[in-house]
This record gives structure tokens, C-alpha cells and sequence, in this order.
């Protein structure tokens, strides 16, 4: 693996460790109110990470390194 693919593995373990961290704890911050309650006050931050993350594949670039073709 070269140091790009290691950082973007990185990257990617890192965002789903700590949106998961987010959404359980907005999760469980709320169950005490009942599962209804906590799953609708967690749905919205798993909406909002799904945006971001489309809005990211948006801006990424098609190619990594312009004017290489492999």
C-alpha cells in the first residue's frame, strides 16, 4: 500500500468511528425519553453525515493526479 492509500483508509476509519460516536451518544442521550424520541432526535445527524459525505464526493476531483491516465 503506498502512504496515499494508508491515509485514506485512515481517513474513512477515522469518519466512521467518530460519526459513530456522535450518533450513539445523541442517541443515548435521549433513550431515556423513550426509543421513539432517541431515534428521532439521532436520525438527523445521520442525515446531516450523509450530506456531508455527498457533498465531499461532489468535490472531489474525478482523477487524483491530473493528466494521468491508468
Amino acid at each position: 500500500m503506498t502512504v496515499r492509500n494508508l491515509t485514506t483508509v485512515t481517513a474513512q476509519q477515522f469518519g466512521g468511528a467518530l460519526g459513530a460516536a456522535v450518533v450513539g451518544t445523541v442517541f443515548f442521550d435521549h433513550v431515556g425519553e423513550g426509543m421513539t424520541e432517541a431515534l428521532g432526535a439521532a436520525m438527523p445527524w445521520v442525515a446531516g453525515g450523509f450530506l456531508v459525505c455527498a457533498g465531499l464526493c461532489v468535490a472531489v476531483p474525478r482523477r487524483a493526479v491530473a493528466g494521468h491516465e491508468g
